[in-house]
């Protein structure tokens, strides 16, 4: 209903069916993936349905990941499967997205009753929708600032708030000053910066002289 109300299939370009694995196998993975093995020729999706409304947004996910390898036919192939990332992942959000609109869900509603199934009511849509843009917060909150906070503090560019560094200032200074700025302040939080011939993210001196003394205090209190 989806793919042909956009005019696409699972059909390949080079005209066979993408292979799908949706057995319930005991040992089999609930995580779902796609693998394009010889893309366009032959890609094949594995999911695993578990109940819930996840099941379905995941399965769109997949079919958009599919949908893309199975009409990539630029060459070198090498570019399908080791090139970005960004384009097959467009597919697969477009796709999933769906179930964030109205009038989609209003047409699924209609093809259920169509063919004698229960069909949510409205209350149960907009729940639908709720709980997707709510997930969408999440993710914006955990990709746009956890993640990338958490690499900034352990590649060591802590930014001050009362002096951000330049965009046009090299990283290696910024790394300096910063590193400067955090090992200066007074906070018993554990600063991780990079150090020579250990890499980037080993925590400094003074964080693991913190740590080592907080778990040699827990264990002295801890009963025998």
């Amino acid at each position: 209903m989806f793919l042909g109300g956009i005019g696409l299939d699972l059909r390949t370009a080079a005209g066979t069916d993408v292979r799908v694995d949706d057995s319930l196998h005991p040992k089999k993975l609930p995580r779902a993936f796609v693998e394009p093995v010889n893309a366009p020729e032959d890609v094949r999706m594995s999911v695993k349905p578990v109940g819930g409304l996840d099941d379905y947004e995941t399965l769109f996910h997949e079919a958009g990941h599919a949908v893309h390898f199975a009409n990539a036919t630029i060459l070198p192939k090498e570019l399908v499967t080791q090139g970005h990332s960004a384009p097959t992942e467009a597919f697969g959000e477009f796709f999933r997205h769906a179930f964030s609109d109205p009038r989609w869900l209003a047409r699924y509603r209609a093809f259920l009753q169509a063919q004698g199934r229960p069909a949510p009511a409205n209350p149960a849509l907009a729940a639908v929708q709720r709980g997707l843009a709510l997930r969408e917060m999440m993710y914006l909150r955990r990709y746009a600032f956890a993640k990338i906070a958490y690499e900034l503090r352990l590649h060591g560019v802590l930014w001050s708030r009362s002096r951000p560094p330049s965009p046009c200032c090299p990283l290696r200074t910024r790394r300096k000053t910063t590193c400067a700025s955090s090992t200066a302040s007074s906070s018993p939080s554990l600063h991780l910066r990079a150090e020579p011939g250990r890499g980037a993210g080993v925590p400094h001196r003074r964080g693991r002289d913190f740590l080592l003394r907080r778990t040699t205090r827990a264990r002295s209190r801890s009963p025998e």
